[in-house]
């Protein structure tokens, strides 16, 4: 059950770094 949860955290951190990256470069 921790393992999951920090897969959880893991996946959200890299899906908001996605974001991130990917609305910088659409408003440039």
């Amino acid at each position: 059950m921790y393992q999951k949860s920090t897969t959880a955290i893991f996946v959200l951190h890299n899906w908001g770094q996605f974001m991130k990256i990917r609305y910088a470069s659409k408003t440039s």
